[in-house]
Formats: structure tokens, sequence, C-alpha cells
């Protein structure tokens, strides 16, 4: 086992690097030490690869679910929030301020 040392490489041969270790069946971290290269550095370097494509774990995204009190009665008047361009909530002109503020920034937690 050598120590990792640090040259500059070119894109391409970080992407044969990338390809050798893909075909070789070994941990990142195996690989690395078997050509003496740094871990972190090579690690940095798939996960910005093409190859590596796909394989990115998934953000969570989307909306999350807020509790909203039911209004003790109904109205026809309503708050509207407008959240960004493309996001609008309707609430009973009763719906207490504190709810809406809770419900947009479970909304702005996402985003």
């Amino acid at each position: 086992m050598s120590e990792p040392t640090n040259p500059k490489r070119t894109a391409d041969e970080w992407q044969a690097l990338i390809e050798a270790y893909l075909a070789s069946g070994l941990t990142q971290k195996a690989f690395c030490e078997r050509q003496g290269i740094s871990f972190h550095r090579f690690r940095h370097r798939y996960q910005r690869s093409p190859l590596f494509r796909g394989k990115r774990r998934r953000t969570r995204t989307g909306f999350q679910q807020v509790r909203v009190p039911r209004a003790e009665s109904t109205t026809t008047r309503t708050w509207t929030v407008h959240c960004g361009g493309q996001v609008r909530i309707d609430c009973p002109a009763n719906t207490p301020v504190d709810t809406i503020a809770r419900l947009v920034q479970g909304l702005a937690h996402d985003a």
C-alpha cells in the first residue's frame, strides 16, 4: 500500500480512473489504496462525473405535511397566500394567523 499522492490530473485521466474503478468491483476506498490516490479527491471527482448520474441520493423534495386545525365556522371569505409563482393557499378568514404562518413555514422548509 503506497502513500496517496496528489498530482494534477486531467479530466481524461480522472475519467479513466473512474472507469477502472467501476470495472474493478472494489470499494472506492480499496481502489484508491491500490492506486495510491486520495480517497476524498477520488470520491469528489466520481460524484461529479457523468458516470455517477442516477446514483445520487435523492434529497427530500415536495411538500411537507402540515396539520391545520379545522375552522369553527365556514364562511365565504378567505385568506389567499401565494408561495412563489406556482403555489396558492386559500384559508378560511377565521384561520388563525399563526396557523397560516406554520403552514407557509412548512412549505418553505422543503423549498
